[in-house]
C-alpha cells in the first residue's frame, strides 16, 4: 500500500509545474448574492436589479411561476460572424436571418431558453504561456462579441454549453496534436476524443477543464447574463488509461479482493499478481479485468463530473443552479465505447441529458417485417426512455435534438411546420421537460455561393448541416412556426403531461449493464425488443438491473429481457422472488447464463432449462402458429435441452422449441431459443402477455381488427383525466382506427385540445358512455403527425369543431382517395430517382466477359457475421451485430461488375479482408502476393471503411508487374472509399455505391466500387498487395475484379 501511495505522490511532483498550480479567484461571498465579487467584479448586479426567474425542479420536471413549464430553445454556436450575417435570399427578411440570437427574438418564435456554447478561446490565455499560445485570429471577433451577446439574451434562463476545448480552443485537440503538448497530456484511450481531448489526471488537463468551467461561468455572470443549467460536457468519452489511473486501480482491486488469489476465484483466472494486472493497458484480456476496470473508469468519470460542479459551485452560489452532461446517443447505455455507466452518472447529477434526431426518409417500401424502424432512421423515444428510467423522479432533457426530412437518396427535403411540432410532442411524451433544437445556424463561410444553390450544396456535402434552423433548405421560415405551435399546445396542457411519471409502464424493459460491460454492446437486441415493444401499444418503461435490486420491480406485471446473458448474481434471486410472487419473465437465448465475471449461474429450476448453447451459424424457419400471424418468422439460434419447462409453440422439428414456459410458484418464466424481429417479436410478446392475462389499457387497431405496427400509441393517465398520445410513422398515408378502453362506469367527454375538436358519441351526444367507449372509437390519424385525445369525465373548456362517428368512415375514404393519388406520384419519383441513382453508380462501359474476379479466399481473415464485439474474432469491423451478415455471396455482380464473393461457409468462415486501423491491433497491416498473373487494364476493388473521417493516405493497394516493378494505387478516404455507415454519393465521390442493405445495428449499411486504370495495361501484373497505414481509417475489403 505505501509504494502505491509513495508512487502517486511521486507522479504528482513530476506532473505539477508552475503553469500547473490552479488559483482559486478571491470570492467574497455572504448572504446577498448581490455582494459576490471576484477580482472586484459584482457578478450579480444584475441579479439583485431584475431578479430573473429561473425554473425549479418539482415532481420531475421544471416549474416556472408555480405552474410546469416545458421549455424550448435553439444551440447556440460561438462562431457568432455566422449568425450575425443576414442570409443573401429575399424573402428572408425576418430579424432572425440578419441579426444574432437575443431575447425578443425568442419572445416572438415560441422559445423560452437557449443554450450558448461558452465560447473557451480567452481562457486558454489563462492556461498557457505567452510563447505557447495557439490560437486561431479568426475566433477574436468571438471573444470581443461574447459581452453584448449575453447581455441581449437579458435575464432568459441558459443552459450553459461548455463543448468547445477540444473542438475549437486548442488547435489539433482533438488529433492529439497541440503545440508543445506531450503525448501523456492527452486521454490516454483509442478513438474518438474530441469533447475530453486532455487526461484528467494530468495535472495540466484537470487545470484545462477547471479553468474552462471557472472562466466560462465568471464570463457569463459578469455580464449580467442568466445560467441556470451548467452542462460540464458534451458528448464526452472516458476510457483514460494513464498510469495514474492504473496505479489506482490496482490499488482498489487490492483492496476489494486482498489477494490476488481471491480475484482469481471471482475472476476464473490464473493472475501471479496484482502488480501484473497493470503491466500492460490491455484489460480486455480477461473477462474479470475488464469488468473490474471498468467499474473504475465508471466512478472515476463521476468523480470528474463532481470535480465540476465543485468549480461552478464556487463561483454561482446561487439557488436553482442544477448540472448535466450531455451522452452521446450512439455511445451510452447500450455500449461500452465511451467508458460510463449512466446509472452512476445520474446519481451525481440534477439533470439527465441526452441528444437525438428524428428523422423521416421516404422508402418505396416499407419493410413489412420491422415498420417501426422503415422510415425512422434514429429512435429519440429509446433514447429519452432509457434516460427517464435513470432519472427516478429527476428531470430529462435534451440539449442536440433535430429534426430532418430526406428523400430516397437521402438528400435533404425541407422539414415540414408538422414536424416540429411532432418532435418535440414525442420529447414530451417520452419524458423530456426542456429540448434545445439543434442548430441555430446558417453557416453562410461554407455557401459555395451566396444564393439558394449554395445552401442546398452545403447541406448535399455535409449531414451534420441537414441540421441548421436558418438554412432556408433545411427548415423554410414557415417551418420555424411549428415552435409557437408547440409551445401553445404544450403550455395548456402541462398539468396534465409534465408532472412525472408520464408514461407509467404495465410491462418492464430490462436493460442490463453487466451483459453491456461482457459483451461491449447490446444495441442491436435491445433496439429489436423496444421497437416490438413500441408496435404492441403496451405502456412500457425500461428497467436496469440495479433498480430490480432495489425492489422496483414489483410495480411491473411483466419484465421482458432482451440481452442479459450475463447479470449481477443478486438480481438472479431478486428476479426469482419477484417470479415468485406472481410476475411474468420472458427471456431468450444465452440470458441469466453467468454472473457478471462469466461464472455460470445455478437457473436451472428458474428458467426450467437443462442445457443451452449458441448455434454458431443460425438457420431461419418459417411456422404456422395459431394466435400469430403466419408465416411466422423466426431464427434457430439457439440449441437447447428442456428439463421443467413446457413447450408451448415447437418448430417443425419438436426437438426444436419455439417457446417454453416454466412455471415458478405463484409465475411463469417464458424462454424462447429463436432470434425474432419486428411484427413477428411483436405478435410474440403480445401472445405471452395475453396468455398470462395481462390486458393492456387500451386497444387500437383496423375497423378489421388487424394490428397497426406503424401507429405509436401511448396514454398520460390522471385518474379522471387521461391523454392519449398518437403518432401515425406511416409516410403519406392516413390510417383509420378503433381505440377500444374499459373506464368505469359513468359518462367521458372525447376531445382533441390540440384542435379543439368534440367526439361525439355514436348517438350524437357530448360523452360516451362507458360501454360506448369499449365498443370502440373511430379515429383518423394523418401521416407523421400527432393526434391527441383527452377523456374527462369534464367537459372541455373551449371547442371550436364537432366530429361524428356516423360521417368518419366517409371523410376517411375522400382524404385515402387523395392520398393514394399523390403516393401513388411519389413512388413513381422514387422509383425514376432509383433507376437514375442505379445508373449513375454502375460502370457501364463495363465488360464482363473480359472480366476475371481474384480469389481472394486465402487471404480473407474475417467473416461477414459478428456475434461478440471487440472480442478479436468472429466478422465485419469486430462490432459485434453491427456486420456484414445479409451481404450476398457466391457470383454476384456490383455496379454492373461480377464479383466472386466468398462463401463464409466453404472457407472457414472467412470472407473479407480487414485491415488495421484504430483500436484492431489484431489484424494485419500489410497483406501480400494475391495472385493475379494477367494482364489488365483496369481493377475494380469491392471495398468499405470503419472508423470514420477523410484522409489524404488511407491505405493503398500495390499492382506489382512482372517486370519487377510496382504501381502504388493510393485509397483515400472520402474519394475513392467511402464510410461503410449510410452510404451516399458524396461520401466517396470516385467510387460508385455498389451495395446498399442493413444490420440489425443500422438500417442502412454498404460497400463502394472503385475503379483503377492500369498506366501500364501492355505488362502483366504478378500480384496485388495492400498495405495500410494504421490511421483512423479500417479498410474492409470484399472483392477484386480485373478487365483486360
Amino acid at each position: 500500500m505505501k509504494k502505491i501511495e509513495s508512487l502517486l505522490l511521486l507522479l504528482t511532483i513530476l506532473f505539477f509545474g508552475n503553469n500547473c498550480v490552479v488559483d482559486n479567484p478571491k470570492i467574497h461571498s455572504h448572504n446577498d448574492i448581490s455582494e459576490n465579487t471576484v477580482d472586484g467584479v459584482n457578478l450579480f448586479a444584475y441579479e439583485k436589479r431584475n431578479y430573473p426567474a429561473r425554473p425549479e425542479i418539482k415532481n420531475g420536471t421544471f416549474y416556472l411561476n408555480g405552474k410546469p413549464k416545458f421549455l424550448v430553445g435553439p444551440w447556440l454556436n460561438c462562431r457568432f460572424q455566422d449568425v450575425d450575417e443576414p442570409v443573401p435570399l429575399k424573402g428572408y427578411d425576418s430579424t432572425y436571418y440578419k441579426k444574432a440570437f437575443n431575447y425578443d427574438m425568442a419572445e416572438k418564435l415560441g422559445f423560452s431558453t437557449c443554450q450558448p456554447q461558452v465560447e473557451a478561446f480567452s481562457f486558454v490565455k489563462k492556461i498557457l504561456s505567452e510563447s505557447n499560445k495557439d490560437i486561431d485570429e479568426d475566433w477574436e471577433y468571438n471573444i470581443k462579441y461574447w459581452p453584448g451577446f449575453i447581455r441581449g439574451l437579458k435575464q432568459m434562463p441558459l443552459v450553459m454549453d461548455f463543448a468547445a476545448v477540444g473542438l475549437q480552443a486548442f488547435k489539433g485537440a482533438r488529433n492529439r496534436e497541440v503545440k508543445d503538448f506531450s503525448a501523456d497530456m492527452f486521454q490516454q484511450k483509442k478513438g474518438w476524443i474530441v469533447f475530453v481531448p486532455f487526461c484528467p489526471e494530468h495535472p495540466l488537463g484537470k487545470k484545462i477543464y477547471e479553468t474552462y468551467w471557472r472562466e466560462g461561468t465568471l464570463a457569463v455572470l459578469a455580464q449580467g447574463g442568466n445560467p441556470w443549467i451548467y452542462e460540464l460536457f458534451n458528448e464526452p468519452t472516458y476510457d483514460c488509461r494513464c498510469l495514474p489511473n492504473k496505479i489506482a486501480f490496482e490499488k482498489r482491486l487490492e483492496d476489494k479482493y486482498r489477494t490476488i488469489e481471491n480475484a482469481n476465484k471471482a475472476w476464473n483466472s490464473n493472475f501471479r499478481s496484482f502488480e501484473e494486472l497493470i503491466k500492460n493497458s490491455d484489460f480486455e484480456r480477461q473477462r474479470g479485468l475488464k469488468v473490474e476496470w471498468l467499474k473504475f473508469i465508471e466512478d472515476r468519470w463521476v468523480e470528474i463530473l463532481q470535480d465540476g460542479i465543485k468549480t461552478i459551485k464556487k463561483i454561482d452560489p446561487r439557488k436553482k443552479i442544477y448540472f448535466s452532461s450531455q451522452r452521446n446517443i450512439w455511445l451510452t447505455f447500450l455500449s461500452n465505447s465511451n467508458g460510463f455507466n449512466e446509472y452512476k452518472n445520474a446519481r451525481a447529477l440534477d439533470i439527465i441529458n441526452t441528444e437525438g434526431c428524428l428523422n423521416f426518409t421516404q422508402k418505396s417500401e416499407i419493410d413489412n417485417n420491422d415498420p417501426m424502424s422503415s422510415h425512422l432512421m434514429k429512435k429519440p423515444q429509446m433514447h429519452l426512455d432509457c434516460c427517464r428510467a435513470v432519472a427516478e423522479g429527476k428531470p430529462v432533457i435534451d440539449t442536440e435534438y433535430s429534426t430532418v426530412r430526406t428523400d430516397v437518396n437521402k438528400k435533404r427535403l425541407p422539414s415540414k411546420r408538422s414536424d416540429i411540432v411532432l418532435a418535440l410532442w414525442v420529447q414530451a411524451i417520452h419524458g423530456s421537460s426542456l429540448t434545445e433544437l439543434y442548430s441555430w445556424t446558417k453557416q453562410l463561410y461554407l455557401w459555395p455561393t451566396k444564393d439558394l444553390k449554395g445552401a442546398k450544396a452545403l447541406v448535399d456535402k455535409a449531414k451534420h448541416t441537414m441540421c441548421g434552423l436558418l438554412n432556408p433548405v433545411c427548415y423554410p421560415e414557415d417551418a420555424l412556426k411549428g415552435i409557437k405551435d408547440f409551445e401553445q399546445e404544450i403550455s395548456q396542457l402541462s398539468e396534465i403531461v409534465l408532472p412525472t411519471p408520464r408514461i407509467k409502464g404495465q410491462i418492464a424493459l430490462l436493460l442490463s449493464i453487466p451483459s453491456k460491460r461482457a459483451a461491449g454492446s447490446i444495441e442491436a437486441q435491445f433496439e429489436n425488443y423496444y421497437n416490438a415493444l413500441l408496435s404492441t401499444h403496451y405502456p412500457f418503461d425500461i428497467i436496469f438491473e440495479e433498480q430490480i435490486n432495489k425492489g422496483m420491480a414489483s410495480k411491473y406485471q411483466a419484465i421482458v429481457s432482451p440481452a442479459s446473458d450475463y447479470i449481477y448474481s443478486e438480481t438472479l434471486e431478486n428476479l426469482k422472488e419477484y417470479v415468485g410472487h406472481g410476475g411474468v419473465l420472458f427471456l431468450n437465448g444465452m440470458d441469466m447464463e453467468y454472473n457478471e465475471y462469466g461464472i455460470p449461474l445455478n437457473n436451472k429450476d428458474f428458467i426450467g432449462v437443462e442445457k443451452r448453447h449458441i448455434i454458431k451459424h443460425p438457420s431461419k424457419e418459417t411456422i404456422n402458429v395459431e394466435g400469430l400471424p403466419n408465416p411466422f418468422e423466426t431464427e434457430i439460434a439457439h440449441k437447447v435441452v428442456p428439463c421443467s419447462a413446457t413447450c408451448l409453440i415447437s418448430g417443425k422439428n419438436k426437438e426444436e422449441p419455439v417457446l417454453l414456459a416454466n412455471k415458478y410458484e405463484k409465475g411463469t418464466v417464458y424462454y424462447t431459443p429463436r432470434y425474432l424481429t419486428g411484427i413477428s417479436l411483436s405478435s410474440f410478446i403480445t401472445f405471452i402477455l395475453r396468455n398470462s392475462s395481462i390486458e393492456p389499457p387500451f386497444v387500437v387497431s383496423s375497423p378489421t381488427g388487424k394490428p397497426l405496427p406503424m401507429l405509436e400509441a401511448q396514454i398520460i393517465d390522471r385518474g379522471r383525466t387521461k391523454l392519449y398520445f398518437f403518432a401515425n410513422w406511416r409516410p403519406w398515408i392516413s390510417e383509420l382506427a378503433v381505440l377500444k378502453t374499459k373506464l368505469p362506469a359513468g359518462n367521458y367527454s372525447l376531445s382533441d385540445p390540440t384542435t379543439k375538436t368534440l367526439h361525439r358519441s355514436p348517438s350524437g351526444k357530448p360523452f360516451w358512455t362507458s360501454p360506448e367507449l369499449e365498443n370502440g372509437v373511430k379515429i383518423i390519424f394523418p401521416p407523421e403527425e400527432r393526434v391527441l385525445l383527452l377523456i374527462s369525465q369534464s367537459p372541455p373548456s373551449e371547442i371550436r369543431e364537432n366530429s361524428n362517428q356516423d360521417n368518419i368512415v366517409e371523410t376517411f375514404k375522400r382524404i385515402r382517395e387523395k392520398e393514394e393519388i399523390r403516393q401513388k406520384e411519389i413512388s413513381e419519383e422514387i422509383k425514376k430517382s432509383k433507376t437514375e441513382a442505379l445508373k449513375r453508380n454502375m460502370y457501364l462501359d463495363c465488360d464482363a466477359a473480359r472480366c476475371l474476379p481474384l480469389d481472394i479466399s486465402t487471404y480473407c481473415n474475417m467473416g461477414f457475421m459478428d456475434r461478440i464485439a471487440g472480442d478479436e474474432k468472429g466478422g465485419a469491423f469486430d462490432e459485434g451485430d453491427n456486420d456484414f451478415r445479409y451481404f450476398p455471396t457466391g457470383e454476384r455482380k456490383f455496379s454492373n461488375v461480377p464479383f466472386k464473393i466468398v462463401i463464409p461457409q466453404s472457407n472457414d468462415y472467412k470472407s473479407m479482408i480487414v485491415m488495421r486501423g484504430c483500436n484492431n491491433d489484431f489484424l494485419p497491416q500489410e497483406v501480400k502476393g494475391i495472385p493475379v498473373n494477367k494482364k489488365a487494364k483496369f481493377f475494380y476493388f469491392l471495398h468499405a471503411s470503419a472508423g470514420g473521417g477523410k484522409s489524404k493516405d488511407s491505405f493503398s493497394y500495390v499492382a506489382n508487374y512482372a517486370d519487377g516493378s510496382s504501381e502504388k494505387i493510393a485509397i483515400r478516404n472520402g474519394s475513392e472509399i467511402g464510410d461503410w455507415w449510410a452510404p451516399n454519393e458524396n461520401t466517396a465521390p470516385l467510387a460508385k455505391i455498389a451495395w446498399e442493405g442493413k444490420n440489425p445495428v443500422s438500417s442502412h449499411i454498404g460497400v463502394y466500387c472503385y475503379r483503377w486504370q492500369n498506366p501500364r495495361p501492355e505488362i502483366e501484373i504478378k500480384s496485388i498487395d495492400i498495405k495500410t497505414h494504421n490511421n483512423k481509417i479500417i479498410p474492409g475489403i470484399l472483392g477484386i475484379t480485373l478487365e483486360n
